[in-house]
Parts: C-alpha cells; sequence; structure tokens
C-alpha cells in the first residue's frame, strides 16, 4: 500500500442552472505532469530542466495493468540517475445501470509537450471539443512510437475511459484511477524502459487492482453467490466490497491475571478462525507474546512503544520455527460469559491458551500483548502479516492477592522507608507512590501521623481498582491497569492536598467485610 494511491471519482450530473438534460457519451480522463528525478541532486525550484528529462510509455493489458507511466530518460548533462517509475492506472468503473454502450476496462492514451509545438498532438487541447477528442481517441501509433515512446521530452499525460452511455440528472458514474509508482528491477542501465525493468511497477499495480477489487474475485463487478465464486462475500454482508488490502488474523481476545511477582497471560482461538480477504483462506499461523520491560512507562515513546517480542508460537508445517502451541494449550478451556473487550458487546469467551511470565517486580506497570501472525503467501510474493500488538494490549502491576480472612499474612506498606526520587516516580509532586499490600478485598485505609493526627484515608475496592484515584496511572498508564485485588497505590498527598514531610506514620487497615483491623507503620524520607 506504500506504492500506489487510489481515486475514487463519483462524477454526478449536476445540471447548469436550469440545464437537465442528461449527459451522453461521457469520457472521463486523468491527466498529470509526470516527472521521476533525484531531487537530492536536481530539484523542482531548478524550473525547466528540472521536467525535460522524461520518457513515457502505456501498458494495456487488462490482465496486467492498464497505465501511462514516466521515468528519467538518460539524454544531457541534467539526468540524475532516478531509478523509478510512476504511473497512472486506470482500475475500474461502474456505469449507470442499463449502459449498453460502457466497455469495462476500455482506455485511451495521450501525450503531448508542455512547450506545445507544430504538430497536433503535441500541443494541449485547448477548447471542449479538443479535450473529448482527446479523450475518445488514443493518440496515434505511428506517432507514439515514432515520438512519443522512449523519447525524451516534457511530456503532458492523459489516460481516459468512456463512453458511458448516459449520465442522467441528479445520477453518477464512479471511476476510479490509481498513481502507482516502483523501483526499477535488475541491473540494466537506469534510463532502460522494458518488461524487465516495469517488473516492480507491474507487481505495485496488481496489488493496486486487487485493493480495488476486493472480493470481486473474477473482477465482473458483481457479487456471485452461485458456482466457483460463492467464496466471494467472505464477510457475509451481502455486497460487494472494494477496497481490501491483505488483512492479518484477527488479535486474539487476552486475558491476565496479575500475582506476586507474575503474570499469567490467557488467550482464544477466535484468530485461527480468520479469514484473508484477498487469497479467502484461513491462513493463521502463529501468536507472539510481548511485554516491556522496568521503567518503559516512564519512556518519552510510552509503555506500547517498548514492548519487546519474548516467546513465539507456530503451526508445525515446515513455515517458520515449527515451535507447536501445545506447550501454551490448556487442558481445560477456561469459558467466561462477560463482555467482548474490542465491542463491549455481550460475548461468551473460551480461553484456550496460557503462559505464565515469572520474575516481575510488584508495583511496577508491565504492558502485555498477544499478537497473530499469517503464513503469507508465495505466489501473491506476500509476506507473513501480524496483527497490531495495540489491539489487545493490557496494562498490569503484579501484586499479592486479596488478604482472606483469618489469614496471617501482615499489611504492609513498600518501599519502605520510602524516599524522594524513586525510580518509578515522575517529575513531579503528585507523580509519586507507595503501594499498600496484602489488603483486604473491600477495606478503608488510615493513615496517621505518630501524633495521631489524620493524613489521609481512602476506601480499597479490590475487584475494581484500576489506580484511577492518584495522578501517577492517569499520566503513565495509557489505559485502565489490571490490578492483583489485594494492593492499592497512594500519592503521599494528604487530605489538605498538601505533599507529606519525612517522618514516621502509622495506619490502619479496617476489613469492611469482618471488621478486622489491622495496623502498620513506614517511613518516609525527602
Amino acid at each position: 500500500a506504500d506504492a500506489f494511491v487510489i481515486f475514487n471519482y463519483t462524477i454526478t450530473n449536476v445540471g447548469y442552472e436550469d440545464n437537465r438534460d442528461t449527459l451522453k457519451n461521457v469520457h472521463v480522463g486523468l491527466w498529470a505532469d509526470m516527472v521521476v528525478r533525484n531531487v537530492n541532486i536536481l530539484p523542482p525550484r531548478v524550473g525547466a530542466p528540472f521536467y525535460q528529462d522524461v520518457g513515457v510509455g502505456r501498458v494495456d493489458n487488462p490482465d496486467t495493468a492498464q497505465m501511462i507511466y514516466a521515468y528519467e530518460y538518460n539524454g544531457s548533462a541534467n539526468y540524475t540517475g532516478a531509478e523509478s517509475y510512476v504511473s497512472l492506472v486506470y482500475l475500474g468503473a461502474k456505469p449507470q445501470r442499463g449502459d449498453d454502450l460502457y466497455e469495462l476496462g476500455k482506455i485511451t492514451t495521450n501525450w503531448w509537450l508542455f512547450s506545445g509545438g507544430n504538430e497536433d498532438w503535441q500541443r494541449a487541447p485547448s477548447d471542449e471539443a479538443s479535450r473529448y477528442q482527446r479523450m475518445s481517441e488514443s493518440i496515434e501509433d505511428d506517432v507514439y512510437w515514432n515520438d512519443v515512446f522512449r523519447n525524451r521530452n516534457n511530456f503532458m499525460n492523459l489516460i481516459s475511459t468512456g463512453p458511458f452511455e448516459r449520465i442522467a440528472p441528479d445520477s453518477s458514474v464512479n471511476v476510479v484511477f490509481a498513481v502507482v509508482c516502483g523501483k526499477k528491477f535488475g541491473t540494466a542501465p537506469t534510463s532502460s524502459d522494458n518488461a524487465v525493468t516495469r517488473r516492480n511497477l507491474v507487481e505495485n499495480v496488481s496489488w493496486a487492482q486487487r485493493a480495488y477489487h476486493g472480493e470481486d474475485s473474477n473482477r465482473n463487478g458483481v457479487l456471485d453467490f452461485l458456482g466457483s465464486d460463492s467464496s466471494e462475500d467472505v464477510n457475509g454482508n451481502g455486497r460487494l466490497d472494494r477496497y481490501i488490502l491483505p488483512t492479518p488474523p484477527d488479535a486474539p481476545r487476552v486475558k491476565v491475571i496479575p500475582g506476586s511477582g507474575t503474570v499469567t497471560l490467557m488467550w482464544d482461538d477466535s484468530a485461527e478462525e480468520s479469514i484473508d480477504f484477498i487469497s479467502k483462506q484461513k491462513d493463521f499461523e502463529g501468536y507472539r507474546v510481548y511485554r516491556s520491560f522496568l521503567g518503559s512507562d516512564r519512556e518519552d515513546t510510552g509503555i506500547f512503544d517498548n514492548m519487546q517480542l519474548v516467546h513465539e508460537y507456530d503451526l508445525i508445517n515446515d513455515r517458520f520455527y515449527d515451535t507447536g502451541l501445545e506447550s501454551v494449550r490448556m487442558e481445560t478451556p477456561l469459558v467466561e460469559i462477560g463482555s467482548d473487550p474490542f465491542t463491549g458487546l455481550p460475548d461468551t469467551i473460551t480461553y484456550r491458551y496460557q503462559l505464565q511470565i515469572d520474575n516481575l517486580h510488584n508495583g511496577w506497570q508491565y504492558a502485555f500483548a498477544v499478537s497473530a501472525f499469517d503464513s503469507g503467501d508465495v505466489k501473491l510474493n506476500l509476506p507473513s502479516l501480524e496483527s497490531s500488538r495495540l489491539q489487545n494490549v493490557i496494562l498490569v502491576s503484579p501484586g499479592t492477592p486479596p488478604r482472606q480472612p483469618g489469614s496471617n499474612l501482615q499489611v504492609g506498606v513498600y518501599p519502605n522507608p520510602y524516599r524522594t526520587g524513586a525510580i518509578w516516580d515522575g517529575g513531579f509532586e503528585r507523580e509519586r507512590k507507595l503501594h499498600f499490600y496484602n489488603l483486604p478485598r473491600n477495606c478503608e485505609v488510615r493513615i496517621y501521623t505518630i501524633a495521631g493526627d489524620l493524613v489521609d484515608s481512602f476506601e480499597h475496592r479490590g475487584d475494581f481498582y484500576r489506580g484511577e484515584d492518584i495522578l501517577w496511572y492517569q499520566n503513565f498508564s495509557e489505559g485502565n491497569t489490571v490490578f492483583p485485588g489485594g494492593e492499592h497505590a497512594w500519592d503521599l498527598v494528604t487530605d489538605s492536598d498538601q505533599a507529606i514531610a519525612t517522618g514516621l506514620y502509622l495506619f490502619t487497615v479496617k476489613d469492611n467485610d469482618t471488621g478486622e483491623v489491622h495496623k502498620g507503620k513506614f517511613v518516609i524520607i525527602k
């Protein structure tokens, strides 16, 4: 898709003042002053010399390409050795229903000189009649072969299609062109132009054609439901969808379960049912697991851009590493009835894969994502495609699960002592934090000075807590961070909106479900 831009034109008969006539025998064209140069050597600001060393040509083969193209022609001291093509390509059209005149795929091609000349073909069409004539008839063959093809000049380029039998008032026809570029193929001199040097250009044109035709496999402009074309309606919406590029598999739906020093990832197998809109095949190949590392949430590029590949699993079929999927496949899938993370609609999700990531640090924020990739297509010269990591990325903070009633686990704080300038802190007073751990699932936390003055208090709801009550997670989380249920971050700011001072502080934690009270202390050093 980096090699072409598609121009989708809808031509509507809006009339002129009180004139509401039906337009008949309509031609539609696209023209451009195409130039190929190495602008580092010869920039456009030099004027006329920039435009003069252009070679042009045409290809009119519905099976490969219907285009006019330009390249740099070696023939003067201004030659810059550019090794590229640029082209205007006809992709298709949709006439009005019942149009018996328009021939799908019929094009005309024309050139004239920027500076004009003595011959009719060299001069730009100056009125409506001459423009219509140029669009309705191609340049004469002897002129093309003798004076245009493989000749150096400053050419104007026109590609047209028609005639459309009619455009009724307030009705439209659709014509689609593209600008397609490509590097010259092979080792021939840079000014060469032949079927070999155009190989990359024609390949890029073929991808523009595939994108335009989309589901229309036989390119007849009709959604066919019978016979060999029964698979055209890939997404089942009952219409012919165009402007489709090769697609990676759908991203799997991911669930994370944080623990103390660990995170468990689970994902479903929905990606394995994905159908590529171009090949119309299930081409799933495997999964890749990405994660961030300590402190990447404070990098200028953000935590998501700093994720790295840590695991890859693919089918055993001699295409990639053949690691297999069995090492992460769950013996007993986990079925959850909830909402689809992509659509928010009620859904039943069956998680079939599981991976545990150990040696993580509690209280730190990590990003995890699972992508799906396909096998690519050798016949189409298509590399393997991978779903975006951002489609299912989840932020998670490992830590302790909720303290169970009657447990001997002590409620505590870390880091303790807390020192200003902790590695995970931001640059401002409100971007600091410490963590309470081993908290009951539902509790009230109260913080006091050693004199017994209340400093701050907050309610902890372990099933719903996402760090939203402090600025650190608002600035650095880029989303709702998943916590383990037994931890809560505090920003060291009093309920009077003041930063706390150096000293020893006391705290109490009351379990709202049992009434049990826990006590502790921590030290702040500034």
